[in-house]
């Protein structure tokens, strides 16, 4: 048994009675000797919590007296015997590591927020689309094309080329796809969810063969095949979605998605994503006995146009010599014997006119 002097409050009035405050280990208890008699704290019933180098004890069964501590060795003994008789909760064990340990536990807490929000969320969006019905990525993609795409803005004429062009390829789709040319100085091209693939004539002035052009088809191809733009604009939206999807509540994620159909022309896609497109379209072109080295033309010309000014297509389809790299060496790796088209050449032709 242990002792120590102590400053107690009756909870009645304010006057603060000097006490001694015995520890007994046996039976796991406060003993104490106040003005109107003899007190006795059991230690399950006991809280307590302390400033500095004072601590203040309260009993459950008398929650209005107050017990006032200076002796730091009496009340860590009390600390190690309410562990020992297993009444230490996960609260006073946090309270009694100390300032430090508070801070580490923050910064960890802070660095775990920070990695969720920029790996776990976005991944977790991502996966989100996979419950949503590909017939949601048709409504989503019609809807843009209703709001940003005026009719005035597209070229019907090379339009119906262009779809001509496309027809000669083989794209490996699970859904149709169109093919649409808006007349713009804009350098870009961008497929949407419901198969629809807009290419600007500013782009097309930037290329000087065919297999260019298809190559960039098949990259578009490739996006819509991977429903990258959904998985895109779901990554951008991580935060409003993590609810939603946690819930399992489908209409709430279509409703956020719906909210910003506006974004799915500038979207940024990943280096995983691009890489990912890039090698099924190489993979196509080959399919499709069409010169690769076309694709690889077309990204080294944007490359160089790029000193000079940003392409659009360059902000939304992000170029590194990582994604060059990678098409050459897909290109070695894989065997192919391409054939002249006559055709595809004879209708990129008109179309640059």
């Amino acid at each position: 048994m242990i002792e120590t002097t102590a400053t107690y409050f009756d909870g009645i009035s304010s006057v603060a009675h000097p006490v001694t405050v015995m520890l007994n280990e046996a039976d796991a208890s406060l003993q104490f000797t106040t003005h109107t008699g003899k007190k006795e704290w059991r230690i399950a019933l006991v809280t307590y919590h302390t400033v500095g180098n004072m601590t203040e004890l309260h009993c459950q069964n008398s929650i209005m007296e107050i017990l006032q501590l200076r002796d730091t060795a009496f009340v860590k003994e009390l600390k190690r015997l309410r562990r020992r008789y297993g009444h230490s909760d996960i609260y006073h064990r946090l309270i009694d590591l100390g300032w430090k340990i508070h801070c580490l536990i923050a910064v960890g807490i802070i660095a775990l927020i920070i990695v969720c929000n920029i790996f776990v969320l976005p991944w977790m969006a991502e996966k989100t689309v996979n419950m949503l019905p590909e017939s949601y990525d048709n409504r989503l993609g019609d809807m843009y094309i209703m709001k940003y795409i005026s009719p005035e803005e597209v070229d019907s004429v090379k339009t119906v080329q262009l779809q001509q062009f496309a027809a000669l390829m083989n794209f490996g789709n699970s859904r149709p796809l169109r093919f649409t040319l808006v007349n713009s100085s804009v350098v870009n091209a961008y497929a949407l969810p419901n198969g629809e693939i807009v290419v600007y004539s500013g782009l097309l002035d930037a290329m000087d063969s065919y297999e260019e052009l298809a190559g960039v088809l098949a990259h578009e191809a490739m996006h819509v095949n991977h429903r990258h733009s959904m998985k895109m604009l779901a990554r951008d939206l991580s935060g409003y979605l993590f609810l939603s999807a946690v819930l399992s509540d489908v209409n709430g994620i279509m409703g956020v998605i719906s909210q910003n159909v506006h974004t799915l022309s500038s979207l940024t896609y990943s280096r995983e994503f691009e890489t990912e497109a890039d090698r099924g379209a190489v993979e196509l072109l080959i399919a499709n006995h069409i010169d690769p080295n076309g694709m690889t033309k077309l990204l080294l010309h944007l490359q160089k146009e790029s000193s000079g000014f940003m392409p659009q297509i360059l902000s939304t389809h992000p170029l590194s010599a990582h994604r060059i790299t990678k098409v050459e060496e897909l290109k070695k790796e894989l065997s192919y014997q391409p054939k002249e088209q006559p055709w595809m050449k004879k209708i990129f032709e008109t179309l640059k006119k």
